[in-house]
């Protein structure tokens, strides 16, 4: 979605501390921030860049929508004044702070932020922001010094931080204290963890436990399903090694070379598998909940898995090389030693460490 025409009405600030640093748990405001439009234009550049189209922002879906739920709360928080918006936003901190309930998750500020977009949908959104060390320039005619600080937040280039909007998908006028229906809210996420998947139970805490939403089965989410849920299903099947390995490199191939822009596991399955393991990745696709229907293709999420090919071995031995020309560098051939493979790798050896 395009939010780049975002106009931001009120902030609120408060900070969340890690488990075990402080004896408070959170420190509040008890006022709304007011921001110099420098600071504000850089926030709002942050939620544009993170969420906007171009992005590595992920589409959700509510799944806890009580009345005492997270999204109702913030749905009205929308339309509240500004005594409630800071006293709701106050719970909500104290709320998030009792869903980081482990020392690996870090500390950080909150920030929540009620506006517009393209003046005629309303939204919430709230950003975690963590702090990282730097240093500022102190330029005179004299010499040049570097001031040390301590917590830096929100950086150009800094990915420790993660924001969710709620976008009202049409205005409403009287709100009263009825119960918004989740399908009335688009919902938006970014968090640099979310897109790694060993560390995508790191993200959960925050929009699954705190904001009670899920992941929705976009096209950047499906896509990257569709490669490790077949990646699972060639490495457990009872097939040779050989195989594999070919049938590895026609999956990143069918990815990141066939020029179409869907994909359709059926097509696949006819295209690589025999009939009988064709059968069998029909039913462990629908086991494991995977559409049948083609499905857009976006890679996004995966570039840097099918960028290289690795072979690991149970002797802690890897082989790592270019996905797309793996099948001409590395070649296994037959082997009648028990406990070895035999490959064959073009090139030289140019190093060892």
């Amino acid at each position: 979605m395009n939010i780049s025409n975002l106009a931001i009405n009120r902030v609120a600030i408060h900070q969340v501390y890690k488990l075990g640093e402080s004896n408070e748990r959170v420190r509040l405001n008890n006022n709304l921030s007011v921001l110099e439009p420098i600071a504000l234009n850089v926030i709002k550049l942050r939620i544009v860049e993170a969420l906007g189209e171009d992005s590595r922002s992920l589409d959700l879906i509510i799944r806890e929508s009580g009345e005492e739920s997270t999204f109702q709360k913030l749905a009205r928080m929308i339309y509240s004044n500004d005594l409630d918006f800071i006293e709701t936003s106050k719970h909500l901190t104290e709320v998030l702070a009792s869903k980081q309930n482990t020392t690996r998750i870090p500390g950080g500020i909150i920030v929540y932020l009620n506006g517009t977009i393209h003046e005629d949908k309303n939204f919430i959104a709230v950003m975690k922001a963590e702090s990282e060390e730097g240093f500022a320039l102190d330029a005179n005619d004299e010499q040049l010094n570097l001031t040390y600080i301590a917590e830096l937040l929100l950086t150009r280039y800094q990915k420790l931080y993660k924001v969710a909007m709620f976008i009202e998908k049409e205005g409403l006028i009287d709100i009263e204290e009825t119960l918004r229906a989740s399908d009335e809210f688009e919902v938006t996420i970014y968090d640099h963890n979310m897109s790694n998947a060993d560390k995508q139970n790191a993200a959960r805490y925050f929009y699954r436990d705190f904001l009670g939403c899920d992941l929705q089965p976009t096209n950047k989410k499906l896509t990257k399903d569709f490669f490790f849920l077949t990646k699972d299903f060639i490495n457990n099947a009872d097939i040779s090694d050989e195989e594999k390995i070919d049938f590895h490199s026609a999956l990143c191939n069918y990815l990141k070379l066939n020029r179409e822009t869907i994909i359709n596991r059926s097509e696949f399955a006819q295209t690589y598998f025999g009939v009988a393991l064709q059968d069998l990745y029909r039913q462990y696709m629908n086991q494991n909940n995977f559409p049948s229907r083609a499905i857009a293709k976006d890679i996004s999420l995966i570039e840097r898995n099918l960028r290289l090919r690795r072979l690991s071995f149970n002797t802690k031995v890897k082989v790592t090389a270019p996905s797309d020309s793996f099948n001409d560098l590395v070649i296994i051939e037959s082997c009648d030693e028990p406990n070895y493979t035999r490959l064959k790798i073009k090139g030289k050896i140019k190093e060892q460490q």
